[in-house]
């Protein structure tokens, strides 16, 4: 997936689709470990993924600005290696946990097609959310995507509740216990990844910033989010509650939301404290996961943990995509109703002038300086509508955790 995204610029959703397989490390605590010891281990894992994202965002923006985007993910491609030789090469007292006598027929058997076929096609949502954005909401190719992924999210639950060991069984999905499990999981990584995304959008587009100093201004978000994940882990450990903790690490993530559309310019523009508010809301959002991943754990029977771990990383990697489909949306709808209202009567496309900057921020400044001010008038308005939304987003969480 690393090569392909190197080499395809339009192929950065696959990657979502390799990085869930690394969510599987984070099955082990509940397995190996005592109930108390979850949330410290989890919280430990949560501090070595929250280190790579620091190092990772921070040397993007480098060698974005340096020898090219698409290095960040060649780079990877060693490392990615490594890491298949050293699972292939599992420790022994692994073995009892993956090793299978069963022949390949009986496997292969065992496996829901259909349920995974319906679910897959449910991401048609993206695909006519996207088309909707960029192109009319009458359309057809617009129509058809949001009525098929409608269909199949119906379809998907029946082929669950019939099929013989389904991946994601509706007694796991539909339990009430693990239900607000994975509403705040969806809603609060959607929260996120409209922060970092558009934060990072509105210090390049609007503040003229590079991307080795967006990427420098994120570390503080990153090492909030190891705090969060470590703090929450700690007072679970002492306590052994998590109910109050959860719904702490959310309303955190909600009052780091607040200053950040506030500090855009809607009151003050300030780049400081729109980074404060992101360390807040990342401190909120670490602890949130890892404690609301504890709790799906704790109301869940041991045979049915794994299970229901995977259909919490189901709805946070549902959550990121659909939020950053969303933010698409508002971002390309607002930018041509904002563009056609100032630009009325002028001899300009705004399709491709629209085109060339979702392309390529750098293209804002190759505009002339008439158009480059109205761009990144455009782009405010287009930030705000969003962060607002994302405001919303960080209030459903909220609910959703109580």
């Amino acid at each position: 997936m690393q090569v392909i995204c190197a080499l395809r610029w339009g192929s950065f959703i696959a990657l979502g689709v390799e990085r869930n397989n690394a969510y599987a490390i984070l099955l082990l605590p509940s397995q190996w470990s005592r109930p108390g010891e979850v949330g410290d281990l989890t919280g430990a894992y949560q501090y070595r993924f929250c280190d790579r994202e620091r190092s990772r965002r921070a040397s993007w923006g480098i060698l974005a600005d340096t020898i090219g985007w698409r290095w960040a993910f060649l780079l990877q491609v060693p490392i990615a290696l490594i890491a298949i030789v050293s699972v292939s090469l599992a420790p022994r007292y692994l073995y009892p946990l993956i090793h299978d006598d069963s022949s390949l027929k009986s496997k292969i058997r065992r496996v829901d097609f259909l349920g995974s076929f319906t679910l897959v096609l449910t991401v048609f949502l993206l695909l006519g959310l996207d088309n909707g954005g960029n192109v009319s909401w009458s359309a057809p190719l617009t129509i058809s995507p949001l009525t098929s992924s409608a269909l199949f999210s119906i379809l998907f639950p029946i082929t669950e509740h019939t099929a013989r060991e389904p991946p994601a069984p509706t007694q796991v999905i539909l339990s009430r216990a693990l239900t607000s499990s994975y509403l705040v999981n969806f809603f609060g990584v959607a929260v996120n990844m409209h922060m970092l995304f558009h934060l990072s959008l509105y210090f390049q587009a609007m503040c003229g910033f590079s991307a080795s100093r967006v990427g420098l201004w994120f570390i503080p978000s990153v090492i909030g989010g190891v705090a969060g994940s470590l703090i929450g882990g700690l007072i679970m450990q002492a306590t052994g509650k998590f109910y109050w903790v959860t719904v702490a690490g959310y309303l955190l993530l909600l009052a780091g939301a607040v200053p950040v559309v506030l500090m855009s310019g809607v009151v003050v523009t300030s780049s400081a404290g729109l980074v404060l508010g992101l360390v807040i809301a990342s401190i909120g959002n670490g602890g949130g996961i890892t404690t609301s991943l504890i709790s799906l754990i704790a109301n869940t029977g041991h045979a049915d943990q794994a299970v229901a771990t995977a259909v919490s990383y189901l709805f946070r990697s549902l959550g990121s995509v659909v939020g950053l489909s969303v933010r698409s949306t508002l971002v390309q709808g607002t930018l041509h109703t904002v563009l056609k209202r100032e630009l009325a009567g002028e001899d300009v496309d705004v399709d491709e002038l629209v085109r060339q900057v979702r392309h390529s921020l750098d293209s804002i400044t190759t505009l002339p300086r008439s158009l480059r001010v109205i761009m990144r008038h455009a782009y405010g308005e287009a930030v705000h509508i969003v962060f607002w939304f994302t405001v919303a987003l960080a209030g459903v969480t909220v609910v959703a955790a109580v």
